[in-house]
């Protein structure tokens, strides 16, 4: 027997309709369906678990809802520019992110995208699979990154090769932060070493800043100030 142009095992056929949401509602991963007007229309229970919210919160709701703040306001258009072009970039892929729950709260994650189209329509609904992951995952990924990076200090690339290469496998592995190398000269003025994705008004304001004597201190003794003195 053949179901929207799948083939189905005698043992699968009541495997449909009811059922099959119920299977669904009860994976093991987070799984969120949207139509072809980005309104949430499935949301399962694992889903529930890592942002949160209940079904009863969501389901009609725009998905933007469940996105960082920062992503909210471009994302109804990336979504269209696939639906209109066919054309996929990460459509079929599988890539850590951080989610919001809603307290706010990040939660590390893995987001795979995978688009539905049901005929004779041709409707394209978008699903979402989400994978919390462990502490464990954590460890294993972040060391990937540092053997990774330990590798490109030992070839022959040069500094401002290796300082963008750097801030690329940060944010393959934080997409939704923005990385950024800086270095600061005899001077005690900062420069820009690599931050393609440093919005151009902050990279403006930041290049040939001079620090005071008293910044130059703190660093000096505590490197992981660095954020709080370069933003102040």
């Amino acid at each position: 027997m053949k179901q929207n142009g799948l083939s189905l095992s005698p043992s699968l056929q009541a495997l449909s309709g009811k059922v099959a949401l119920q299977v669904l509602h009860g994976a093991g991963e987070g799984i969120v369906v949207i139509d072809e007007h980005n309104r949430i229309v499935f949301f399962n229970a694992m889903a529930e678990k890592l942002w949160a919210y209940t079904q009863a919160d969501v389901i009609g709701k725009n998905v933007s809802m469940l996105l960082p703040a920062s992503l909210r306001d471009g994302h109804d258009a990336f979504v269209e520019r696939n639906r209109s072009t066919g054309v996929n970039t990460i459509i079929g892929t599988s890539r850590p992110i951080t989610l919001e729950n809603r307290a706010g709260e990040p939660v590390a994650a893995e987001l795979s995208l995978s688009v539905i189209e049901i005929s004779p329509d041709g409707r394209k609904y978008y699903q979402a699979t989400i994978r919390g992951l462990t502490e464990e995952s954590h460890r294993n990924t972040l060391a990937g990154l540092q053997n990774t990076v330990f590798r490109a200090l030992l070839s022959d690339m040069s500094v401002v090769s290796i300082a963008g290469f750097m801030c690329r496998e940060l944010e393959t592995y934080l997409p939704d932060m923005t990385a950024t190398l800086l270095v600061v000269d005899d001077r005690r003025q900062v420069h820009i070493l690599s931050g393609v994705g440093l919005p151009g008004r902050y990279a403006t304001a930041l290049e040939g800043i001079t620090l005071s004597a008293h910044d130059d201190a703190t660093l000096a003794r505590d490197s992981a100030q660095a954020t709080d003195v370069v933003w102040a």
